[in-house]
C-alpha cells in the first residue's frame, strides 16, 4: 500500500499500476490522504490486472460521488476479476452498503478517519 504522495513521486506512477483503496485521515492529521494498492509493474501487467485498476478507479469515483450502488457494482466486478478474493474491495463494498441504509452526513467527503 502506498500513499498519494508516494504515487506522485517521479517514476512511481509511470512504473506501477495501482488501484485506489481509500481516503484516510490518520491520527494527528486533519486532511485525508488517498491510499493505493500496487497491482504490479505497468509494463508487464495483464489485461485482467489493468481491468482491476480501471474498475477500481470507477468504483472510487462512484463512492466519492455518493453513488454507492454503482460503486458496489464496480466492486463486484473487481471481485470476479480477482477470482472471488478481494478483501480490500469488501471493506469498501460493506461501507457502501451501510451508506445505502444510512446516508452519510451532508459534509461527508469520502474520508475514513482512523
Amino acid at each position: 500500500m502506498i500513499s498519494e504522495d508516494v504515487l506522485n513521486q517521479p517514476a512511481v506512477g509511470d512504473t506501477f499500476l495501482v488501484r485506489p483503496l481509500d481516503a484516510v485521515v490518520v491520527k494527528g492529521r486533519r486532511n485525508s490522504t488517498r491510499v493505493y494498492e500496487i497491482l504490479g509493474f505497468r509494463a508487464s501487467a495483464s489485461e485482467n490486472i489493468r481491468q482491476v485498476s480501471v474498475s477500481s478507479a470507477q468504483a472510487m469515483q462512484a463512492y466519492l460521488n455518493r453513488d454507492f450502488q454503482q460503486a458496489i457494482q464496480c466492486l463486484q466486478h473487481i471481485e470476479q476479476l480477482k477470482g472471488g478474493d478481494d478483501p480490500a474491495g469488501k471493506v469498501l463494498s460493506d461501507r457502501c452498503a451501510e451508506f445505502l441504509r444510512h446516508a452519510p452526513p451532508p459534509n461527508w467527503d469520502g474520508s475514513e478517519v482512523l
